[in-house]
């Protein structure tokens, strides 16, 4: 009897080792599967990567205008989805101002906030910091997105100049609200080649030159002819006579009267007189 007893005992204490065992075995399973799983999904969440590029790489703007680039972001698994972004931009001192002009695709981005800060090295070189963050729901979301933006040259100022990425951007998206790893190398560089403004030269036509022409035949008035002088009373001014007297050509004079017979004179000086 006793022996059956201590052998009862014996197969229960060997019945809970091998259950202790098994135990240990899915609960190493089970803490292996979940940190596999969470080194994996980890690793997803951050490894996924970017791909940033200017657009165009090189542009020509006349000193004191105006020019368009893009930056380009784009995911190479189309998978993943861009929602937001944080990029820094530099420039120098030929660089008057950058602004942000839209997107592609439209409306991608709410109002953005792109603000001016100084190079703590050289304050002459500006930077601008431009966050965007996407008003699109997850099923709207684009594995690429082009940004527009404005650029200005100062007055004045000639050769190249450069505006560049140093500094990594922080660009999230989907899913699980990922940050992707920047693949290309920074800094990243577009360069603007400076062109004078050249004034239209004016079309400076000399004058004509004066052709000869013969001089006019000035001939002189005719004098005044026997036919052309006659004999009237007169009285002027200064003489109040009614005399007679022989007048030619052009005579009339102010406050000269002639007359023909010499009654006439003296009835016009007469009414002359009572004025």
């Amino acid at each position: 009897m006793g022996y059956f007893i201590e052998k009862i005992k014996t197969n229960r204490i060997s019945s809970v080792g091998i259950i202790a065992i098994v135990l240990s075995v899915i609960l190493s399973a089970i803490f292996l599967w979940n940190y596999v799983n969470q080194y994996l999904t980890r690793s997803k969440a951050y490894s996924q990567e970017v791909n940033l590029a200017w657009n165009p790489s090189s542009l020509n703007i006349v000193s004191g205008g105006s020019g368009a680039i893009s930056l380009q972001i784009s995911t190479p698994n189309t998978a993943y989805k861009i929602s937001g972004l944080d990029v820094t931009l530099k420039g120098d001192s030929k660089l008057h101002s950058i602004s942000y002009q839209s997107t592609t695709p439209a409306n991608y981005f709410e109002a953005p906030l792109i603000a001016q800060m100084s190079d703590q090295k050289d304050s002459t070189n500006p930077i601008y910091r431009l966050v965007l963050v996407s008003k699109k729901g997850d099923a709207s979301l684009a594995s690429g997105v082009i940004v527009n933006f404005q650029i200005m040259m100062k007055t004045g100022v000639s050769g190249t100049s450069i505006l560049k990425i140093e500094t990594t951007p922080q660009i999230v998206g989907t899913p699980s609200d990922r940050q992707f790893n920047i693949k290309t190398a920074l800094p990243l560089q577009a360069t603007i080649n400076i062109i004078n403004a050249v004034s239209p030269t004016p079309n400076l036509t000399p004058p004509p030159t004066s052709s000869f022409s013969p001089t006019p035949n000035l001939t002189p008035p005719p004098t005044s002819s026997s036919s052309d002088c006659h004999h009237y009373y007169w009285f002027d001014n200064t003489n109040r006579n009614c005399d007679d007297k022989q007048f030619c050509g052009m005579y009339m004079y102010e406050g000269l009267r002639t007359f023909d017979d010499k009654s006439s004179c003296l009835k016009a000086l007469e009414e002359e007189q009572r004025k």
